[in-house]
């Protein structure tokens, strides 16, 4: 019986710890202009991965990937449930398809911000230490 109580309680341990890192780490923004305050975890997820091309008022979504490693490692396991290189393997496929054009990838924080500050339609991740008030925190709900 002590096993099992342990089993259970390691168990509801690392439920707990996995569900408060959710978010924690990343943050995810737009510009200061954008209609959108907040957005499903699938519906961040059909955006980054290239399935929700307009936001509601028609304008296209300009998707930007923070490639700095683990805002992104997190964000695409969190979020889309994928590895970066599954992340990166999806986009591949998707430019030889003709389907779509690839996100704008930038390599850190700042270059994310600088590109959000500069684009309308722009939705990105940030680490959250980064995140201030010139630019909107997108609530991801579930």
């Amino acid at each position: 019986m002590k096993k099992i109580t342990v089993i259970i309680m390691s168990f509801l341990s690392l439920l707990m710890s996995s569900q408060t890192a959710y978010g924690e780490e990343y943050v995810l923004i737009s510009h200061k202009k954008s209609p959108v305050e907040q957005l499903t975890s699938q519906e961040v997820k059909r955006i980054f991965l290239g399935k929700m091309k307009k936001w509601p008022t028609g304008t296209s979504i300009q998707i930007v990937v923070n490639i700095n490693k683990e805002v992104h490692s997190q964000f695409t396991g969190d979020v889309l449930k994928k590895s970066p290189s599954q992340f990166s393997n999806y986009w591949r496929k998707v430019l030889f398809s003709g389907k779509s054009m690839l996100p704008v990838y930038v390599k850190n924080d700042e270059e994310a911000i600088n590109y959000v500050s500069n684009h309308e339609d722009a939705i990105t991740y940030i680490n959250i230490a980064h995140y201030d008030d010139t630019f909107k925190k997108i609530a991801i709900v579930k």
